[in-house]
């Protein structure tokens, strides 16, 4: 800015310079012209006296000589020439056509100015006429006006160069001055009102500030939307990421990046391939720049992710201008969806072996292939299965409550130890049918936590029973209930058949068993360890299991104790 100031000032101070040259020049070439002519004027009258007085040729001729650039002529009363200084008279034709001689011999004097195509000279006469009647002309030629102007045209030269010089420090200063203002506002846009400046500037800084004003507003405006949109993306569980044309990530949140590849980097400017490299990801993106809506299911790193992918358009244009990806761990959900469909096929299979049962011995009653002696054995085989089926609906549609959202209107405070020793009396005909010892201990105290009754009393009856149950005659089976770090404890131990290491971590799945024949012979579903493991995940506890083959098992369960100010309320 600065140098294009300098620049143009420097500009108008040269046109300024030649503008007053080429308007000097045509009044000074006047002044010249009539100069020339008064000299000549002068000259013409000084000779005309001295030729009045003397009365020779002689006289003109010696002039002539000693001025060469004077040209005269002398001419009689009829326009002949008698006598020229340049040329021979008696070879020149008659004058009297010229204006200058035509005047003179009617006004007594006259001049004219007559150019030279040829010679590109200007010439200038003068004429006066004599008492005699005769007229005495003087003649100066000079050359071109360019030429009678080169002596000045240099000094004009100099003169502008020297302005020039001059010019560029001052139109530097002057550039200076200018723009001293418009320097200190650039530095002082926080704080324009410090910056000192002339009245030509005041309506603009004046725009400045409201413009700077409203720009602050929609900055601040701008940045809010977008810590808002930032810190929705940052905690959405879903994972998004924003893709240009070619692939190249223009934006991803942390929980995409932590699905797609498990590692934390900077992937914006990346290729989404360079991410994930996975074909699926790739067809579905590819699919999306070719303007369609596509979504799948990929596994990753042992992780099932759900894509969905759309194309971005521009706004008012259907030209594509990137991809949005939606991505979501749907892990659960695979796996809920194949413990349902599991869950299905061993519903389907454990309600189809009692009924096949049922279903046959009913037949050879039926048919009456069934001895009469064996027919109350038969009845009774159906009543067993027909009870075991009972017990087995029961446990199912116990597990379907249990997999619904807590019951928190269900739960007071109640003692853990007072429902040990209720399920522990409950079963004490059973464990005195196997010969099996049954123990309760308590640590003296009541052990106080917020819960359902039913379905602490169904948790502890379960482990009571299951340890009974895979206890052999003449074993023991052990409960006993106390307080640890803030948690009830409720433990379950026998020295039954145990269980091996390689099947723990699948007891508490629905219908497993770790000795099927053993499980049937018993009268198990194989839903009860599962249906326990439900109640301690409602009251927000912890289930522990330990155990080796032939040396028994011990079930540990903690909940949460009851708080002081819970119990007072």
């Amino acid at each position: 800015m600065k140098r294009k100031i300098t620049l143009r000032l420097c500009l108008v101070a040269a046109l300024s310079i030649a503008l007053v040259t080429a308007l000097l020049l045509p009044a000074f070439y006047q002044f010249f012209q009539n100069q020339v002519l008064s000299d000549l004027r002068t000259n013409a009258t000084l000779i005309s006296m001295g030729y009045e007085e003397k009365k020779a040729v002689s006289y003109l001729q010696k002039i002539g000589e000693n001025f060469p650039a004077l040209r005269l002529t002398l001419v009689d009363s009829e326009g002949q020439v008698l006598f020229d200084t340049d040329s021979d008279s008696t070879s020149m034709d008659s004058h009297a056509d010229r204006s200058e001689i035509a005047r003179a011999q009617t006004l007594g004097e006259g001049s004219a100015m007559r150019q030279s195509e040829t010679l590109g000279t200007m010439t200038y006469y003068y004429a006066i006429r004599l008492s005699d009647g005769s007229v005495l002309r003087a003649a100066l030629a000079t050359h071109s006006v360019w030429s009678v102007f080169d002596g000045i045209f240099s000094i004009v030269f100099w003169i502008t160069l020297g302005v020039f010089v001059l010019c560029v420090p001052m139109a530097r200063m002057l550039a200076n001055r200018v723009l001293k203002p418009l320097n200190e506002l650039s530095e002082h846009m926080d704080n324009i009102g410090r910056v000192k400046i002339y009245d030509e500037l005041s309506p603009f800084v004046h725009k400045i500030k409201e413009q700077n004003q409203s720009i602050r507003i929609q900055m601040e405006q701008l940045e809010a939307e977008r810590n808002k949109i930032e810190l929705l993306t940052e905690n959405m569980a879903e994972g998004m990421v924003l893709m240009d044309t070619d692939k190249s990530i223009l934006s991803i949140n942390p929980s995409a990046a932590r699905m797609l590849s498990g590692r934390e980097a900077d992937y914006v400017g990346k290729n989404i391939l360079v991410t994930c490299r996975n074909p699926l990801l790739s067809e579905q993106i590819n699919r999306a720049l070719e303007g369609h809506v596509a979504s799948a299911t990929m596994e990753q790193d042992g992780r099932y992710i759900r894509l969905s992918v759309g194309p971005v358009r521009s706004p008012g244009s259907r030209m594509i201008s990137g991809v949005l990806l939606m991505v979501m761990d749907v892990t659960e959900q695979v796996a809920a969806e194949r413990s349902r469909q599991d869950f299905t096929a061993n519903v389907s299979h454990e309600l189809k072996t009692p009924l096949t049962s049922i279903s046959g011995y009913a037949e050879l009653i039926e048919t009456g292939m069934a001895r009469s002696e064996d027919v109350a054995e038969f009845a009774g085989k159906i009543h067993s299965e027909a009870s075991r089926l009972l017990q087995l609906i029961n446990d199912i549609i116990r597990l379907s409550q249990l997999d619904g959202p807590q019951m928190a209107g269900e739960f007071a405070p109640l003692d853990l130890s007072d429902i040990a020793s209720e399920s522990v009396t409950t079963l004490e005909l059973l464990a005195a049918k196997k010969q099996v010892e049954l123990i309760c201990r308590k640590d003296g105290g009541p052990v106080m936590v917020s819960g359902s009754h039913s379905m602490l009393g169904e948790m502890a009856f379960n482990l009571i029973d299951n340890a009974i149950r895979y206890t052999p005659s003449g074993g023991k089976v052990e409960v006993e209930v106390f307080s640890d770090g803030g948690q009830a404890v409720l433990q379950v131990r026998d020295n039954g058949i145990g269980i091996p290491l390689d099947q723990q971590a699948r007891v508490f799945e629905r219908f497993y068993r770790v000795d099927k024949s053993r499980s049937k012979a018993t009268g198990g579903t194989g839903l009860g360890l599962s249906i326990v493991k439900h109640v301690v995940e409602q009251h927000k506890g912890s289930i522990k299991l330990i155990s080796a083959p032939d040396q028994g098992t011990t079930i540990i369960v903690r909940i949460p104790l009851l708080k002081q100010e819970d119990s007072e309320a």
